[in-house]
């Protein structure tokens, strides 16, 4: 039961992961491809945010592989969405939403730093002893 509910988390931490991803990959796409009427600088602006959005995010998926990259990834990503909840607050449509929305984004990818951190830890204590 235990073991399942463990499988579980941990399937759920890295649909996160990919989530989180192919939401920066959306807003970018988004913003490229269908801006409409708006000016230039503003598509060039959201770009911009979208991508380094997108680098925080795929840096989070070397959760397995290199969790110290994952934990830079993790706390800039929470550094990110930090900043944007506070942008989101200020703006007046809808800012308490959005706002809302993106300290939620910042809680999950400091889970997932947590996460990366624990890793890293375990790697480190479950390491083979130096052969002599």
């Amino acid at each position: 039961m235990i073991d399942t509910l463990l499988k579980i988390e941990k399937s759920a931490k890295m649909a996160l992961r990919y989530l989180i991803v192919l939401f920066w990959a959306v807003i970018l796409i988004k913003s490229l491809f269908f801006a409409g009427t708006a000016q230039e600088h503003f598509v060039m602006e959201n770009a911009l945010w979208s991508i380094a959005g997108l680098i925080t995010g795929i840096l989070l998926l070397f959760h397995l592989s290199q969790p110290r990259l994952a934990i830079i990834g993790g706390v800039a990503s929470a550094l990110y969405t930090f900043i944007l909840s506070i942008i989101a607050f200020l703006s007046p449509p809808m800012a308490l939403l959005n706002g809302l929305f993106w300290l939620i984004f910042c809680t999950s990818s400091i889970i997932l730093t947590g996460e990366s951190l624990k890793e890293m830890i375990k790697k480190r204590i479950t390491k083979p002893f130096p052969k002599r």
